[in-house]
């Protein structure tokens, strides 16, 4: 029979040992301005698996795509876009008019979930 004295000396002998001092990695005292959070995230989020989504299907896309957004944000917000941008990355745009595009984008997205999948050229004889 083992003793209960012996069994809790072998176990603690096991255990790790707390380290002296601790470091706080990301301590911040200060609240961090809305702005700063937002920059901060799409930097981290750049380095890891996550890609900025709108970024790269805006690039992908034709210009006829990107003169349809454009000018579906200038209905909205007449002068925001000129006829000279449409060809232009996601990236040349200004944080503000890059929301612009991606509500419209958005717009867009639910126009399509609305239709249906093709239309058939014979539905152009009434």
């Amino acid at each position: 029979m083992v003793r209960s004295s012996t069994v809790l000396k072998s176990s603690i002998g096991n255990m790790p040992v707390a380290p002296a001092q601790i470091y706080l990695v990301h301590a911040r005292i200060d609240k961090m301005p809305f702005e700063e959070f937002r920059a901060r995230r799409a930097e981290m989020f750049s380095k890891c698996r996550n890609r900025n989504r709108a970024r790269d299907f805006f690039n992908r896309q034709s210009d006829d795509y990107k003169f349809c957004i454009l000018t579906l944000v200038n209905r909205r917000n007449p002068g925001m876009f000129s006829v000279g941008e449409v060809g232009e990355d996601f990236e040349v745009f200004d944080l503000h008019r890059r929301e612009l595009i991606i509500h419209a984008m958005n717009l867009i997205n639910r126009w399509g979930e609305l239709l249906p999948g093709k239309f058939k050229l014979s539905d152009s004889i009434i």
